[in-house]
């Protein structure tokens, strides 16, 4: 209804009393839409933007028709358009012309190309940070930092946030046009209306001049007025970095205020600007002593951050118990510094832990051993380590009182945080990040960096370790309980373990060998199944695994991709047969025996595949059976963590794209 209303008032002429109306409802749109934009917090809550940028720019230009062709007819464009040519031309019309330029060049130049570039980026950076933030909702869902329903609704945001940027690429090119399109008008307004009043209607040229230069500039203003509105909007919009609080203002007046020092030095500046002979001193004086006092009152309510108190232990160390409580390792093992306590003693670490075992439950397929938590004065302040039956496996930092700021991984190194907190590479995803303290956590978000609370990256640590560490995390008492639990519902099945044909020993081992390629084995009937089938045929733990890998296809091409979709690399066949032939089998295990020179060249295929098909569908690499596991173990010794499926393992339901073939 609105699209056919806007085309009568491209075709149809206008009545003055309705562009009247037209116009201010234009200008008051202009004004809720720049206070809308003050008060979000994020750009993507007003997703409407870019459709409500369209809408109203058409709207603007349907209404700067009308109110041309009222001009050039009548001489008359309403009242709001005759008040505004008024109020800016008054008597000198080389005055208006000059203040309706000077609108229309901030607008064009300062703001909508700014706005356009930041735009521009803005859809780039999205769309690049894309699998980046992917991976981050994926590494909260394994900490169990997020359900099912919560990853789905990030990814989902995710996505929004792509496609809004996107659109608002698009969509500041008609603010652009529209700000060109208003100079034009102008100048066909004024050139012909004074021809159309010398010519047509009789006029002298002072009277024809007066008349519409008048209506000319008005009209002008009335247009240009919202498009600045909308240009200024636009260019918040875009360039708004989300924030904890909505209020534009207030976030400005947190920030600006942080520090201080800053206020107070501000101050000096304003009363030496004020000690320039001719300077009035007033101006300069009322502010550097209203920024002196607001610095002080800022200072003063600063809270005090006291350290942290000395962990004391009451129990004697010579006691026989404590001695022997040190034989025994725990199979994971948290230990931190002493100023670290507060993350267990009234934190919420020991819940983030107990939400990790039960997300693990589900991905692993076994329980995870309970994770003891311990404080070590040994360790260095702001310090804590990973141990795996009393083995270091995993080290980093949580100072007390501080967030992990992580840049945007699109934009590199945030050197503006350096001066803010302690550099540190996340141990988990190779990123760099700030330790920030608290007090600063409005500053780093500002930047754009994403904020980690200390006991999620501890957390997040804890998760990645017992992933890596899985097998030797698995031991023979828990396979024999799980076996236990199926004797519920399978019992016959059950029964089957621990005799000649699936030894106790061999289905622990073939877990292992399942769990050391990240692969699940809460599917255990089906493991059991495929060991009672390959039984006398199959010999070898890694081929009794590949056969339980062959069963579970379905299962593992779940877990790499959700969507069902894969972009897969292939080997061309000549390479293939080569590594083929080159296996060598030493103490049960195939190696490739090949030169040096093609490995790498395999290598370094593979990754270049690998990099060019980053930001789609998953990629996984396909191969022979025979072929997967030793050469997945050469990639992942390149640091090459890409899945390796074996053709038989891919299921009939997965769509697969051959988007890359490599060769030597």
């Amino acid at each position: 209804m609105l699209v056919v209303a806007l085309m009568l008032c491209l075709i149809a002429p206008v009545p003055t009393m309705l562009l009247d109306l037209l116009i201010s409802a234009n200008i008051v749109i202009g004004l809720i839409t720049l206070t809308s934009v003050l008060n979000v917090s994020d750009p993507v809550e007003f997703s409407a933007y870019p459709s409500l940028l369209l809408i109203t720019t058409t709207a603007r230009i349907a209404i700067t028709v009308s109110t041309t062709r009222a001009i050039l007819l009548h001489a008359d464009a309403g009242q709001v358009v005759r008040t505004f040519g008024n109020v800016v031309v008054g008597r000198d019309v080389m005055v208006g012309l000059v203040i309706f330029l000077v609108l229309t060049i901030v607008n064009l130049v300062v703001i909508t190309k700014g706005s356009e570039r930041a735009a521009e980026v803005a859809a780039r950076f999205s769309l690049d940070a894309m699998p980046g933030k992917q991976m981050a909702v994926d590494a909260d869902l394994a900490a169990g930092l997020l359900d099912e329903d919560g990853a789905r609704a990030a990814r989902r945001r995710i996505a929004r946030e792509s496609d809004f940027y996107g659109a608002m690429d698009g969509a500041v090119k008609f603010v652009k046009g529209d700000a060109i399109a208003s100079v034009l008008v102008v100048f066909i307004n004024l050139i012909g209306g004074v021809s159309i009043g010398v010519f047509v209607k009789g006029m002298n040229v002072d009277e024809a001049v007066s008349t519409y230069s008048l209506l000319t500039v008005g009209d002008g203003l009335v247009a240009q007025i919202p498009a600045l509105l909308f240009a200024l909007a636009t260019g918040m919009l875009v360039n708004r970095v989300k924030g904890d609080n909505g209020n534009l203002g207030h976030e400005l007046f947190q920030q600006l205020s942080a520090n201080p020092t800053t206020l107070r030095t501000a101050a000096g500046g304003a009363l030496v600007m004020g000690l320039i002979p001719g300077m009035p001193k007033l101006p300069f004086a009322v502010m550097a002593i209203g920024l002196w006092i607001i610095g002080g009152r800022i200072e003063a309510t600063e809270p005090v951050i006291t350290s942290a108190p000395d962990v004391t232990v009451a129990t004697n160390p010579d006691d026989p118990e404590v001695l022997m409580s040190r034989m025994h390792a725990s199979p994971l093992e948290l230990r931190v510094a002493y100023d670290l306590v507060d993350l267990v003693n009234g934190g919420d670490l020991l819940a983030r832990i107990a939400e990790l075992r039960r997300q693990l439950v589900t991905e692993l397929g076994f329980v995870l051993p309970s994770v003891a938590t311990t404080d070590d004065v040994t360790l260095p302040a702001g310090e804590y380590r990973i141990a795996l039956y009393g083995v270091d496996v995993g080290h980093g930092r949580a100072p007390r009182d501080s967030v992990l700021a992580l840049p945007d991984p699109t934009v590199g190194d945030d050197l503006s945080l350096a001066g803010v907190g302690e550099r540190v590479v996340e141990p988990v995803f190779g990123l760099i990040g700030y330790w920030v303290p608290e007090r600063s956590r409005a500053i780093a978000a500002a930047t754009g960096a994403t904020i980690v609370p200390r006991s999620a990256a501890v957390v997040t640590h804890i998760a990645e370790m017992a992933r890596r560490y899985a097998p030797d995390l698995l031991t023979r008492q828990q396979v024999a309980e799980l076996v236990d639990m199926l004797r519920t519902d399978q019992p016959l099945l059950a029964n089957e373990v621990g005799n000649d044909r699936v030894p106790m020993t061999l289905l622990h081992q073939v877990m292992r060998a399942l769990l050391a390629e990240r692969v699940s084995v809460r599917d255990l009937p089906r493991i059991i199944d495929t060991l009672l089938a390959s039984a006398g045929q199959v010999n070898g733990v890694e081929a009794l695994a590949d056969e339980c890998r062959a069963m579970l296809g379905a299962q593992i091409a779940a877990q790499v991709a959700p969507n069902q979709r894969v972009a897969s690399i292939l080997l061309v066949p000549e390479l293939e047969g080569q590594l083929i032939s080159s296996l060598r089998e030493v103490d049960g295990v195939n190696h490739l025996a090949i030169e040096p020179e093609t490995l790498d060249a395999v290598r370094e295929g593979v990754r270049g595949a690998w990099e060019r098909l980053a930001g789609g569908d998953p990629v996984v690499l396909t191969c022979a059976p025979n072929l997967r596991r030793p050469l997945a173990r050469v990639l992942h010794s390149a640091g090459i963590e890409l899945p390796t499926f074996a053709y038989r393992e891919l299921p009939r339901h997965l769509t697969i794209d051959v988007s890359e073939v490599v060769g030597v």
